[in-house]
């Protein structure tokens, strides 16, 4: 998906400053009521978000090739549960397991992928981890998954890391091909 939240505008408007540090860690370190107020403005951003988000090209068909194999479907995000529903009714998804940050810890933690294998009933070695941000790649790799990885602003010092980088979604169909030789 692409999401389309301003990260830079949505840290001046709740600190006051661009923090360096990733939004919602920005958040979890200030106090109890200045987090909830932030964290209820970035849910508010999130469904906004949401609303107007696009697929990545490809992604509905490749999601369809890996259900018509049988392969399980979960998806990971630091996005919030409200927002994850606004996405799915706006474009017709659904995966076997759906984890948000209302569930476990956020990439790059590995919980939130951890939980999806558990729900799954998938062992590690199994699973393919798929994204497009160094989040990804470092809980994919804490939680013992390989990782394919699309190249954009947010993974480009980690391709070369990956198990497969992807020029397109499409690519996927390939390795998982690949992967089940």
């Amino acid at each position: 998906m692409d999401f389309n939240l301003d990260i830079k505008r949505i840290k001046r408007e709740l600190f006051g400053f661009n923090s360096t540090e990733p939004l919602l860690e920005t958040i979890s370190a200030l106090p109890p009521e200045e987090k909830r107020r932030a964290l209820a403005r970035l849910v508010e951003h999130e469904v906004s978000a949401a609303r107007r988000t696009e697929l990545i090209k490809g992604a509905r068909e490749v999601v369809q090739w890996l259900r018509s194999r049988g392969v399980a479907l979960a998806l990971a995000t630091r996005n919030c549960r409200r927002a994850w529903r606004e996405v799915a009714k706006r474009h017709g998804l659904v995966f076997d397991a759906v984890i948000t940050r209302e569930d476990a810890e956020p990439k790059p933690s590995p919980e939130q992928f951890l939980l999806a294998l558990r729900l799954l009933r998938v062992r590690p070695e199994n699973a393919l981890a798929v994204g497009d941000h160094a989040f990804d790649y470092l809980a994919a790799r804490r939680a013992g998954i390989r990782i394919a990885l699309l190249p954009g602003r947010f993974s480009r010092g980690y391709l070369s890391r990956a198990d497969f980088v992807l020029r397109s979604l499409k690519d996927l169909e390939g390795v998982v091909l690949e992967s089940c030789d």
